[in-house]
């Protein structure tokens, strides 16, 4: 029936190849003159190729790219322009493996419709110079990337093979070349991890002085492998599904405790912050961002949460 919500969309299979979806709207001007930022999100392309035991984003989009018709999403564009939008997020995952990224960003760039915007991409960018040119010249203001840990058997374990370490350096410094700023997340808490560790990495990161660092504590997420696996162990302690945000430990880690770990999220933004701020060289946004991030851990809430306080 019209208006209703299908159980499968891809005709036996559990994702359609294509995404025939509608070209987005943005809010009215009377709506995006509330917004200190008008930002719109465009989720152009579902899946991702990995397998990393930890996402939810294979179980829910898939391993394989299905995207909207580009001439769908630069209408889209077009009509956000129009109507004042000043940033996009292009929120789908693995941007640099989307495999008309290239097209879109010529097109976007031939037909004037550059508006700033922050995408997604794994840590395999590294290998591509040309591409991160031009999303430079495409007008990507930020690229957030997933490099989670330093620990090599952690990723291991994770299954997130892709992730090399030893390339990290080299996607800052392609950003840097491209006027990007590169914001690196980062999971702390895998069972390897030590309070030391963890200190460790925060450091690390510190010396490498990405634009933007954040921190997420490993928490298994429902209908996950390592939500299974966990749960099957024996190791899950938090039933409240509100908590489980990244911001607490919500498992039965081998050495820290839920304090601890909680007490060492706060402190790697702080710490992180002080960093890059201290070596200078840094944008009015990106700027504004690290001030932002220091002020929401000093209030012990996620800079990444959204709102101006804590909920009553």
């Amino acid at each position: 029936m019209d208006g209703e919500l299908k159980p499968v969309y891809g005709l036996g299979n559990r994702w359609a190849n294509t995404i025939d979806r509608p070209v987005v709207d943005p809010p009215i001007q009377k709506d995006i003159e509330r917004y200190l930022i008008p930002l719109l999100g465009l989720y152009h392309v579902r899946g991702c190729p990995y397998n990393c035991n930890y996402c939810s984003v294979i179980k829910i989009s898939g391993q394989q790219a299905h995207s909207t018709p580009i001439e769908c999403t630069l209408e889209s564009l077009s009509r956000a322009k129009k109507s004042g939008i000043q940033f996009i997020m292009f929120v789908s995952d693995n941007f640099n493996k989307y495999p008309e990224a290239n097209l879109l960003l010529e097109e976007m760039i031939k037909r004037d419709l550059t508006i700033p915007f922050l995408c997604q991409c794994d840590a395999q960018v590294a290998r591509q110079p040309e591409f991160v040119d031009l999303l430079g010249r495409g007008r990507c203001y930020e690229m957030f990337v997933g490099v989670e840990t330093f620990d090599k058997n952690a990723l291991k374990q994770a299954n997130k093979f892709h992730n090399k370490p030893d390339s990290y350096n080299q996607i800052i410094k392609l950003c840097r070349k491209a006027t990007i700023q590169s914001h690196f997340s980062n999971i702390i808490g895998f069972p390897s991890d030590t309070v030391e560790s963890i200190h460790e990495q925060s450091n690390t990161i510190q010396l490498l002085n990405p634009s933007l660092a954040s921190f997420n504590i490993l928490t298994p997420i429902p209908g996950t492998e390592q939500y299974e696996d966990y749960k099957s162990k024996g190791l899950l302690t938090e039933k409240n599904m509100d908590r489980i945000d990244g911001t607490c430990l919500t498992w039965r880690h081998p050495v820290i405790s839920p304090d601890e770990m909680t007490n060492i999220l706060f402190q790697c933004f702080m710490d992180c912050c002080n960093a890059a701020l201290k070596a200078g060289h840094l944008s009015y946004n990106n700027k504004a961002m690290l001030f932002a991030f220091r002020h929401y851990s000093k209030q012990g809430m996620h800079p990444m949460s959204g709102g101006t306080g804590k909920s009553i």
